[in-house]
């Protein structure tokens, strides 16, 4: 969960609300915003403060005391037994931790959500698959497999995405204490939380975090560890979007046992964009669509796209920030240049510091407007 580190008196603190409230977001840093969004994963932990008296630490960070800096938090896996039965066995005991009533699953058409509910079919564990479904070209196979693994479950329901453009919704984001960058798909994970909950789902399983343990080398397990709260959890929507639902958002990926046995079963595989091994590994389970054929369609054009149709409302929200900032970026000018950028030829750094700036535009206007 996301806290501070008040720099003033050495103390962590969970909240800065009371500060904000006294004026402390004029003192935000939107360089240091900027410049934390193009660090890596692997070197979290040189990120910069966002306020002169606070450093935020981020889920996947800790503040190290005795060294009086940020840390990254990470697991180490354990070498376990490893064939896709012992896979099974521990999502087995997950599920049964989990004591829910009705679970959901994300359903996107991908591997990594359909090896999930693949288990949960085994276990002849009832779920409720809901995703976006996008009517675009090159999503025609993950519609395919959308539609096999629906039959999978009970009730399930596939939404329109084009209905819920990415870079949706940036004026009604509730107040929150940083900008994040967990601004593309605000309207879509609300409306896949309201399916969830017209389902009577108390809890709902994401695929995030699977790219890790399928795609990346695994020379040797020793030497192998992972940030789970950076790379696996998606924070701001399990609080934001789905516990006010009353809906408890759990990345099945990310819990150790299912890590262990993941990772002991690839060591020594090379990478492996395709997930050619795990889908060999898990054939007996999944369907001949996911492990005869390879496919891999890139969500980046949605993206391109959203933003184009909200440069409107970033207009808007950039507009009321240079009214309540009087800072430079926010300039008339400077929002003039910056909207008449060609997003569908950004590079991956374009992009980053494109939307960076829009996450801060959003923030100032949920603090005044959606507290």
């Amino acid at each position: 969960m996301l806290s501070f580190h008040n720099i003033h008196n050495n103390e962590t603190q969970l909240t800065i609300w009371d500060e904000l409230r006294a004026g402390l977001w004029k003192d935000f840093s939107i360089d240091n915003h900027i410049y934390n969004n193009l660090i890596p994963a692997q070197k979290l932990e040189q990120s910069k403060p966002l306020f002169p008296n606070f450093h935020q630490i981020v889920p996947g960070t800790i503040w190290d005391k005795r060294n009086n800096c940020l840390k990254q938090e990470l697991y180490r896996p354990q070498k376990v037994a490893c064939k896709l039965t012992d896979l099974i066995d521990a999502a087995q005991k997950y599920f049964d931790s989990l004591k829910a009533n009705r679970i959901g699953v994300h359903l996107s058409g991908g591997f990594d959500s359909s090896l999930i509910m693949a288990i949960l079919k085994e276990l002849k564990i009832p779920f409720v698959p809901i995703g976006l479904r996008s009517e675009t070209f090159e999503f025609r196979t993950e519609r395919h497999i959308q539609d096999i693994v629906l039959q999978w479950g009970e009730n399930g329901y596939l939404i329109d995405i084009e209905e819920y453009p990415h870079y949706s919704g940036l004026d009604i984001i509730p107040a929150h204490q940083i900008p994040d960058s967990d601004i593309k798909s605000v309207t879509g994970a609300k409306a896949m939380a309201k399916a969830f909950r017209e389902r009577n789902c108390d809890v709902v399983l994401s695929g995030l975090g699977g790219d890790n343990l399928f795609v990346d080398e695994i020379s040797s397990i020793d030497n192998l560890c992972f940030n789970i709260g950076n790379e696996f959890l998606n924070v701001t929507e399990k609080q934001r979007v789905y516990e006010v639902q009353g809906i408890r958002l759990e990345s099945f990926f990310a819990q150790p046992d299912i890590i262990n046995v993941i990772c002991s079963a690839r060591e020594g595989q090379k990478q492996d964009f395709l997930k050619l091994w795990a889908r060999k590994w898990a054939k007996n389970i999944l369907p001949v669509e996911l492990t005869e054929k390879t496919f891999c369609a890139d969500f980046f054009g949605l993206s391109m796209y959203g933003l184009e149709i909200a440069k409107p409302m970033i207009k808007t929200l950039m507009g009321e920030a240079f009214e309540i900032t009087d800072n430079h970026y926010f300039s008339p000018d400077n929002v003039s240049k910056f909207l008449n950028q060609d997003v569908f030829s950004f590079e991956y750094s374009d992009y980053i510091k494109f939307c960076s700036l829009v996450s801060v535009a959003s923030w100032y206007h949920s603090l005044f407007n959606n507290a």
